[in-house]
């Protein structure tokens, strides 16, 4: 099929159609730089997927946006505009990454976010009472109601040593483990009270990859239900 060739706004020169997506054209011109027509593909599907759901925000938002930037970073709205300049950024193509990074932001939180399992992450409130020899620790197990616990703190299984994680996180709330060994003789611990959060919460690193890792697939979903072609 030969190509198309449109009277392109972003430039003065007729451009070329490079590829369609759900009607709506990609130019040759947009294809700058390290820019691959895959990634504009995508982008553009991502567009389409906000716009269809009032999720593309407005001029006012982006603006309020960049005065927020702005004013956080402690700077008058010229330096900003010679910050930009010396990443040779336009103000123009600041406005339009801007915009993409709140799409995409509101297509996470009113589409993807969901997907995300961010709970069954949990803590424990953790005790401790220690023994000089194993006989002590376990006569101790005898009157568990006498045993004077000393509080830890909350921890996440990534606070303890492996071996310790284990135990302390198969435990019930109350329950007592069996003696552990330890460097100064034996312990028991006791897990006070089992916390359940929000992942985004309790490791925010792992979090976040899962969102965007949610994000891919969903972008792999307008994909697939598209009509794409490349010209």
């Amino acid at each position: 099929m030969p190509s198309i060739l449109i009277a392109s706004p972003k430039a003065s020169t007729v451009d070329r159609i490079v590829a369609i997506v759900n009607q709506e054209p990609i130019l040759a011109s947009d294809l700058k730089g390290e820019v691959k027509l895959d990634d504009l593909i995508e982008q553009e599907l991502v567009r389409q997927e906000a716009k269809k759901f009032g999720l593309d925000p407005s001029e006012q938002e982006i603006d309020q946006t960049i005065q927020n930037i702005i004013k956080h970073n402690k700077m008058t709205p010229k330096q900003f505009r010679e910050a930009l300049n010396k990443q040779g950024l336009e103000m123009k193509v600041y406005k339009a990454q801007l915009r993409d990074q709140l799409i995409k932001r509101n297509l996470i939180q009113q589409k993807v976010k969901n997907r995300v399992v961010s709970s069954g992450q949990y803590q424990v409130d953790l005790e401790q009472a220690s023994y000089k020899t194993l006989k002590e620790a376990k006569d101790a197990l005898k009157k568990p109601s006498k045993i004077k616990f000393t509080n830890l703190g909350v921890f996440s299984q990534g606070d303890l040593l492996p071996e310790l994680s284990k135990i302390a996180f198969s435990l019930r709330e109350k329950e007592i483990s069996k003696p552990i060994e330890s460097r100064g003789g034996f312990v028991l611990i006791r897990v006070q009270k089992r916390i359940e959060s929000p992942l985004e919460k309790v490791d925010r690193k792992r979090y976040d990859q899962e969102i965007e890792n949610a994000f891919k697939r969903y972008v792999k979903e307008l994909r697939a239900s598209a009509y794409i072609e490349r010209k």
